[in-house]
């Protein structure tokens, strides 16, 4: 490229992030749930992002993004819909029905950061027409479909006929692939596992930098579809610290548990010591805070 084509390159470049900037300040982002939220260090943060249905009463998608800027990683703990979680008021329900409730958004992240012992430092909320525009924006998404999927939900508007094996997923593929659960032989861990291959490869083929010219349109459904504390400049110095994904390290992990059916209910069980080594070891932290050398040296003492 020679001095004259890197400098306009770099003037658009610019321009852009200005337009993206100046939309962001257009809308205000939803603070009800700051308070819930912790502080963040230099280099790493956690983001919880969720997934909601159609009357947004439920969060069929719960994931938290442990991004670290400084070192490159990205490691992502999802957690089941089925989980089964205490409420304050001593009651239990799935975590996807936190939401739904009274400041549910604040309720989610206090009931993530007691189920994994992870700090929450941002908050995304996203429905699923957000997903299915930005798709259709970015000109869709390669994927292997792992199972033939075909499912009807008319209250939801959810219509899914997938076949298997690969293809270019649109927007509307794409909801389907991350929706179904059904035909998995292991029902929400199976669609899980295909939510985390999908996303391996939306960040593998979309985050470079001639993305940057599909900010704005992008930044335009954010706007009308998702609900964050994050600031717009916040959100594309990450974007940037991560343009070329591929010297970017990608870890997905399901919390651990198993099924179980309680009073003629499915719910999903944590493993509570299993979850506390895998955020030990893997994420780093150790109640609450980003672990030190002495806290993985410590050798466990067997009494006699």
């Amino acid at each position: 490229m020679n001095k004259r084509k890197f400098i306009l390159s770099m003037v658009i470049t610019m321009a852009i992030l200005v337009i993206v900037y100046c939309v962001f300040v257009m809308f205000s982002t939803n603070s009800d749930f700051r308070d819930a939220l912790d502080t963040g260090t230099a280099g790493k943060t956690n983001v919880l992002v969720v997934g909601v249905d159609k009357d947004g009463k439920r969060s069929d998608v719960n994931m938290l993004f442990s991004v670290d800027s400084k070192n490159k990683t990205i490691k992502l703990l999802s957690i089941p819909r089925d989980t089964r979680v205490k409420l304050p008021d001593g009651s239990h329900v799935k975590i996807n029905a936190c939401i739904g409730k009274e400041n549910g958004e604040e309720l989610l992240i206090e009931t993530v950061k007691e189920l994994t012992g992870l700090p929450v430092n941002d908050f995304c909320k996203v429905n699923f027409v957000a997903l299915r525009n930005i798709i259709d924006i970015l000109g869709g998404v390669e994927f292997d479909v792992p199972i033939d999927m075909d499912y009807d939900d008319p209250a939801q508007d959810l219509h899914i006929h997938l076949k298997a094996g690969p293809q270019v997923l649109n927007g509307e593929d794409a909801e389907g692939l991350l929706r179904f659960r059904s035909g998995y032989a292991n029902a929400d861990l199976g669609r899980i596992n295909t939510q985390q291959a999908f996303l391996k490869e939306l960040i593998n083929q979309k985050m470079r930098p001639k993305y940057i010219f599909k900010a704005f349109p992008v930044v335009k459904e954010i706007t009308k579809n998702l609900e964050t504390d994050m600031s717009a400049m916040y959100i594309m110095q990450y974007a940037w610290k991560f343009r070329d994904s591929e010297k970017t390290q990608f870890d997905s992990y399901t919390l651990p548990g198993a099924p179980k059916t309680i009073n003629g209910a499915s719910y999903y069980i944590c493993d509570e010591a299993a979850t506390e080594t895998l955020v030990r070891t893997e994420f780093g932290y150790v109640d609450g805070e980003e672990a030190t050398d002495a806290d993985y040296s410590i050798n466990e003492k067997v009494i006699d």
